[in-house]
């Protein structure tokens, strides 16, 4: 009986040992993010554009890295994506806004901080 243990237990060890030289999956994150806010009086000749707060909305699309390149580590394992922004200015002559951006996602102070660079195209109603 005790033989018949022991090769049971041999034929398992292979398969645990094969188990491990997997990668590790592709993690995404799905975001939103609203806003709203105000516009700084920063120029006179455009005060009568100023009436509301402008509101919006930001949707992204993020990878997380796990240090398969070579820079992600030294940037602190940045996340990559595409980010989808809506902004309205609540103004019919400045329109609302709608922008796609490929971004990256930079970590600070442990992982509480996140500060988010992107490049894109964005299309203005008006």
């Amino acid at each position: 009986m005790r033989t018949w243990i022991f090769l049971f237990s041999l034929l398992l060890c292979p398969g645990g040992v094969i188990s491990q030289e997997s990668e590790a999956p592709d993690l995404w994150t799905l975001d939103a993010s609203p806003f709203y806010g105000s516009i700084l009086l920063h120029n006179t000749d455009i005060s009568h554009l100023i009436r509301e707060h402008p509101a919006g909305v930001i949707l992204g699309l993020s990878k997380q890295t796990f240090g398969r390149e070579g820079w992600e580590a030294a940037f602190n394992y940045p996340d990559t994506g595409i980010s989808m922004v809506y902004q309205d200015m609540n103004n019919s002559t400045l329109g609302t806004n709608l922008g796609v951006y490929l971004h990256y996602n930079f970590y600070l102070l442990k992982r509480n901080l996140q500060f988010r660079i992107g490049q894109g195209i964005a299309y203005n109603s008006n």
